[in-house]
């Protein structure tokens, strides 16, 4: 029996680290034609948005916005989107990988994604992945108790860098492994050993000069696929 994998993450915004995220985790779900991968946008587009409109008619869309409520804006995001959670989590999937990206982030839509993700994919019996997730520092209490609700019910945890897992176990009290940014599995010299059901990666130079090292990315995550598929 086929299994069902979803895969959640930036995958409409208009950066492309987002778009190379995605398409990230999507490879990197796909060990087998035995699975399907379906891709949903966490800030819940439904198509990359083009930048089509002139500079006035951006500044007013802005100018308009900014009379209108903090709280508002968010409770307005949360009831728009209800329903589109739900529908994506009745679909009944078998694992959902949620990242990579800084998506555990305050003052912005994040935590409210986050929430209504969690809470009906749980409520489907879907298993939750948090992958090379990158964490803030900065969180109102209504964030910090939506994305306490969400870290309760998420089965496994892996962020990003050191900085990420120490300000996940000071704000929320949650322990997590360590996974780098998915995006590196894009790397040309990567590659999968089916046999031992692990991805090779390399750490790519940033801003100083890192030695590239080979290192095994997720193979917990990736047996969880394989285990599951097996025991059908």
């Amino acid at each position: 029996m086929q299994k069902r994998i979803l895969n959640i993450n930036e995958i409409y915004s208009d950066n492309i680290g987002d778009q190379a995220i995605a398409e990230a985790v999507r490879k990197f779900c796909q060990v087998d034609q035995g699975i399907q991968v379906d891709s949903v946008d966490f800030s819940f587009r439904k198509f990359l948005l083009q930048h089509k409109a002139n500079n006035s008619i951006k500044k007013c869309k802005h100018t308009w916005r900014a009379y209108v409520p903090t709280i508002l804006k968010r409770v307005f995001f949360l009831f728009k989107n209800f329903k589109n959670a739900k529908l994506i989590a009745s679909l009944k999937y078998d694992l959902a990988i949620i990242g990579g990206g800084q998506l555990i982030l305050g003052k912005g839509n994040f935590p409210y994604s986050l929430f209504l993700y969690t809470y009906f994919l749980k409520k489907q019996g879907t298993k939750i992945k948090l992958v090379s997730v990158g964490v803030g520092e900065n969180f109102n209490g209504v964030e910090k108790y939506l994305i306490k609700k969400s870290l309760n019910i998420i089965d496994s945890i892996y962020l990003r860098d050191k900085k990420s897992i120490d300000n996940l176990r000071k704000i929320f009290n949650k322990e997590s492994k360590f996974s780098p940014d998915i995006a590196y599995y894009l790397h040309e010299d990567n590659h999968f050993d089916e046999s031992d059901i692990k991805f090779n990666m390399i750490l790519a130079k940033k801003n100083f000069d890192l030695a590239k090292e080979r290192f095994t990315l997720n193979t917990e995550v990736v047996n969880s696929i394989i285990n599951e598929k097996n025991k059908q």
